[in-house]
């Protein structure tokens, strides 16, 4: 045998060696989930108690706004003013989970509510592009029918923003 071959049969029985033992390794330690406390200007918010679900009217860019002289300007006030964050960190490019989420309610509301397409809704509230505003979109929406916090919070802004009276 000469030495690369023997280095070769080594090499088999390492291989084997260690996939023998990934076959008999435990499964990774599953991690319970981690909560999520919320801090609004330095203070802990408890999450508000759980609304009833509602039926919900949704419409589609390009259909008529629901409010005359509603503007994206206005759904960044009322966004900004809500989850106390600045108008810029809401038009800003920061993926900052404290302010993504107030930015795709904020993108939510003005889909939903403000008639046009979304390349010009996307330029307007901070340059983004369209798509990014229709995953925000149907992410929200999604998470509106199943988590109370999200309902709680897109209520609240609505109602700042004088469209509490739709369903």
């Amino acid at each position: 045998m000469t030495y690369l071959e023997s280095l070769h049969a080594e090499h088999k029985e390492r291989v084997a060696r260690l996939s023998q033992r990934a076959l008999n390794a435990r499964p990774p330690r599953q991690r319970p989930p981690t909560k999520v406390i919320e801090f609004v200007n330095g203070k802990r918010v408890l999450p508000p108690e759980p609304l009833p679900p509602s039926p919900r009217i949704i419409l589609l860019p390009g259909k008529a706004s629901s409010l005359p002289g509603l503007t994206a300007a206005k759904v960044i006030a009322a966004v900004s003013k809500h989850f106390g964050i600045g108008a810029k960190g809401l038009m800003g490019k920061s993926h900052c989970r404290r302010i993504t989420i107030p930015k795709q309610i904020g993108f939510y509301i003005a889909t939903t509510e403000i008639a046009g397409g979304t390349p010009r809704l996307g330029r307007t509230m901070g340059g983004f592009d369209h798509s990014t505003l229709i995953y925000a979109r149907d992410k929200i929406a999604k998470l509106i029918q199943t988590d109370p916090w999200f309902t709680a919070h897109v209520e609240a802004v609505r109602r700042a923003l004088g469209l509490e009276d739709r369903p």
